[in-house]
């Protein structure tokens, strides 16, 4: 009886998509987590209003490596349109109306029953700028001009 070789056991090998996959999925995941902060937990801060009104606001700073990103919980605010908006800002300790030492993180407005949710980001270093302030802007465009703080 005549012995026939059998073909070797050929191991398995990746296909060539995996190893094109595998890479690329670890590169989203590191892009993902470099700009969420990687998780970190946010602080969270109650903002108060500077002129009595009655306001409640929250605010959520995650610092990212690219500054810092604001969540702002808005639960009762006077909307201030058609003539106004409000612009949140990252404030210095030497800051003052005269000589301003601030970063803007952008301009919002709340619904027109002064709620809503609000998501800005800012390249403002939080060891510089560690404080956050809210003017209320005119809504004429001119950004040289800064409003009165309404919230701290």
């Amino acid at each position: 009886m005549e012995q026939r070789a059998l073909p070797a056991k050929r191991a398995r090998r990746l296909p060539r998509l995996a190893w094109v996959a595998a890479p690329a999925a670890a590169a989203v995941a590191a892009a993902v987590l470099l700009l969420t902060g990687g998780g970190a937990t946010p602080e969270r801060l109650a903002l108060h209003s500077t002129t009595g009104e009655r306001v409640d606001v929250t605010a959520a700073v995650r610092v990212t490596p690219v500054g810092r990103e604001v969540e702002l919980d808005i639960r009762r605010l006077r909307d201030p349109r058609p003539n106004g908006l409000y612009e949140l800002w990252f404030v210095a300790p030497d800051d003052t109306s005269r000589r301003p030492h601030r970063v803007s993180a952008g301009t919002f407005h709340p619904d027109e029953h002064g709620r809503g949710s609000v998501r800005l980001l800012a390249a403002a270093d939080p060891k510089r700028y560690p404080r956050l302030v809210v003017t209320l802007q005119p809504s004429d465009g001119n950004p040289r001009r800064i409003g009165p703080e309404v919230l701290r």
